[in-house]
């Protein structure tokens, strides 16, 4: 345990260190998994295989790093997050194993329809959106019945190419607190303040008090950035951590061609969109921010069979060949072409 702790601990300081590689790394690699599917035999496996490592990869750098930014630098979602992942050891387990999911999701459907064939696959699938399922119900739980972010792990909110000039920062501005001797709290050391007897401008005294300022968010708990549910609320959270799995088991039940499945799924998560959007509470930004997600998501229904069987699938392959003789625009809908057979084979590129 002690060895692993040490390796953990000069990852993090080559992770400082060499913050600006690494990102530049991760961007690279992760850029050129876009254009490997249709190159090779069996691209668009390796390519989402490097892709699923990248993902993971980057986000435990993020872990790492988010800790060593300082609450100032810290955007309201990894603020929220990390006071989440800090309620109780199963809370972080289930936020890790739901990102570790939906990173490697599209990656273990590919392998599992190369190892056991095109039907054996779903029962893949079923299990991953059980484990799924499984962690929002822990996370919801957790967080006391509040919405649920698109992720409950921290993001990247910083620039990697400033994180070794922000950590330095941070630990400066540590060093200017102390600890009460009765409260035993952490509090600015009185140095940093004004000593009587210095000749003070209007200017020193608004410039000392801007940077003392807190906007409301800042003001707030971590916790309390995203609000309790109750009511109709709390329902409308249920039928969207719901719907994933009931629309997976509808379709096997009524086949990828019928509008059941479709049609059901649909309306649980209009429905849900439709409780949150009519509540009378005040929305925090962070909430705003998730049901402005889920209201794009919708498009992925267009890409869902049988509506894209029906009215989409033609038109598309059309205008890949309308535009392949174009210059420059034929590179982007080659692109497209690449990735048309994907989307009809793979289920998880079409419901992440």
């Amino acid at each position: 345990m002690h060895k692993m702790q040490t390796a953990v601990d000069q990852y993090k300081k080559f992770l400082i260190k060499h913050a600006p590689i690494v990102g530049s790394v991760e961007s690279l690699v992760d850029s050129v998994t876009y254009v490997l599917p249709g190159r090779f035999a069996h691209a668009e496996v390796v390519a989402e295989g490097v892709h699923s490592l990248v993902a993971i990869v980057a986000a435990v750098n993020d872990a790492l790093l988010s800790k060593h930014m300082g609450v100032s630098a810290q955007s309201q979602h990894n603020r929220y997050t990390h006071a989440l992942l800090s309620l109780h050891s199963v809370t972080r387990v289930a936020a890790y194993a739901k990102a570790a999911c939906e990173f490697t999701q599209v990656f273990a459907e590919m392998m599992a329809r190369d190892c056991v064939g095109t039907r054996r696959k779903w029962g893949v699938i079923a299990m991953l959106e059980s484990v799924k399922l499984l962690c929002r119900i822990i996370l919801f739980h957790a967080a006391k019945k509040r919405m649920l972010l698109v992720t409950q792990i921290p993001e990247r909110d910083f620039d990697m190419a400033t994180v070794q000039e922000t950590c330095a920062d941070s630990q400066n501005i540590e060093s200017m607190r102390t600890l009460g001797a009765h409260s035993g709290k952490s509090m600015p050391d009185l140095s940093v303040f004004p000593k009587k007897g210095d000749h003070l401008t209007d200017a020193d005294v608004t410039a000392f008090l801007n940077s003392k300022a807190t906007s409301v968010s800042e003001a707030l708990r971590p916790m309390d950035l995203v609000s309790k549910l109750s009511g109709a609320d709390v329902v409308a959270e249920w039928l969207h951590m719901l719907r994933p799995l009931v629309y997976l088991l509808a379709m096997r039940k009524y086949g990828s061609q019928s509008w059941k499945p479709w049609m059901m799924s649909l309306c649980m998560e209009v429905s849900s969109l439709g409780i949150h959007s009519s509540s009378i509470r005040n929305f925090k930004f962070l909430e705003r921010d998730e049901l402005q997600r889920r209201m794009w998501l919708l498009m992925y229904y267009l890409l869902r069979d049988p509506f894209y069987s029906m009215f989409v699938k033609h038109r598309l392959n059309r205008f890949c060949e309308s535009m392949s003789k174009k210059p420059l625009i034929s590179l982007a809908s080659g692109l497209l072409a690449d990735y048309i057979p994907l989307w009809e084979n793979y289920y998880f590129l079409v419901n992440p």
